[in-house]
């Protein structure tokens, strides 16, 4: 990826999405094109991870936060960018305060 991203960030991808088809007389002739907003979790050499879902304090019977979320690869991405909504002192997504 060319830019760069921080760890918690809140992000939109839109990307291909791979499609398995099994048992059907209409093979699916080219992938969907989907998108998802979550929070950036970090990337490796091929892949980037996205938590759309996750605790905000640990579960009880987790010594973990438990999350959700999706192991995208990269060369599947068409767009990637940053939410203007950024709390930067917690990494979560601000909200109006009066």
């Amino acid at each position: 990826m060319s830019q760069t991203i921080r760890e918690g960030f809140i992000i939109y991808v839109r990307y291909v999405d791979h499609v398995l088809w099994r048992n059907i007389t209409d093979p699916v002739k080219e992938p969907a094109v989907r998108e998802t907003i979550g929070w950036y979790i970090g990337e490796e050499k091929d892949v980037i991870g996205i938590s759309w879902d996750r605790a905000t304090k640990p579960f009880i019977l987790q010594r973990s936060s438990l999350q959700s979320g999706a192991a995208l690869v990269k060369n599947c991405i068409l767009e990637i960018r940053t939410m203007p909504l950024q709390d930067f002192l917690s990494r979560s997504l601000s909200c109006w305060k009066q």
